[in-house]
């Protein structure tokens, strides 16, 4: 049976996902780590999986704060290099900005909906599920920007993890981190986004608080 991932911290969303595509199997996820164990438990190459055809429907606000777009070209670019199966990913907002299309289109989503889902995207995914996976790659033309914008949502991601482990040493929870403080690290780390002296300033106080928490839990 094919199978639906949907990634979305509204419960009324997630239901909504189980109705409108009841042919297949709806798994949903509410969080960024919630989302990482689904997928990769879903996606895992070396491991031989019933499902056939694998669907992530991925909203542009992910807690603790990130751009659906940025988890969408990690798991493309991990796709492209066998390390999980190809998946149909689909960008989703209920204000799909032009520069949130773009990112998401950049990032790998095949098409990007607005919310809310109803009975004509059960059609439209239909169709995109029976397509090629391995043909996108080919056929994708903006390669430098796709490559640049992969690095800057893997030093995110590695960025989040690490801000998750010290999350203690910082006195904050996971909660508590802001999608602000989350896009303004990936300022820090990243030339290719723009911050004024204050966010950076305040970008690297929290990398700071984030180096002496990882320091005070030591190695392992």
């Amino acid at each position: 049976m094919n199978t639906v991932i949907i990634v979305d911290d509204n419960p009324g969303h997630r239901l909504q996902a189980k109705v409108i595509f009841n042919q297949y199997a709806v798994l949903g996820a509410a969080s960024l780590p919630e989302a990482q164990a689904l997928i990769y438990q879903q996606l895992r190459a070396d491991v031989p999986h019933p499902a056939q055809h694998v669907a992530i429907i991925v909203d542009q606000h992910i807690p603790p704060g990130w751009e659906g777009w940025a988890l969408c070209a990690v798991l493309d670019a991990e796709m492209e290099q066998g390390i999980i199966r190809p998946a149909v990913l689909i960008g989703l907002s209920a204000d799909m900005t032009p520069d949130r299309q773009d990112k998401s289109l950049l990032a790998g989503c095949l098409e990007c909906w607005e919310k809310p889902l109803v009975p004509a995207h059960q059609e439209r995914l239909n169709t995109l599920l029976s397509q090629d996976l391995q043909q996108r790659w080919s056929r994708f033309s903006r390669r430098e920007e796709r490559t640049l914008l992969r690095s800057v949502a893997r030093q995110a991601l590695g960025l989040t993890a690490t801000m998750m482990q010290g999350i203690h040493g910082m006195e904050r929870s996971q909660q508590a981190l802001t999608a602000d403080d989350v896009r303004t690290l990936l300022g820090v780390i990243s030339s290719s986004l723009h911050l004024n002296d204050e966010d950076r300033c305040h970008g690297q106080e929290l990398l700071n608080s984030i180096s002496r928490s990882q320091d005070s839990l030591g190695p392992g």
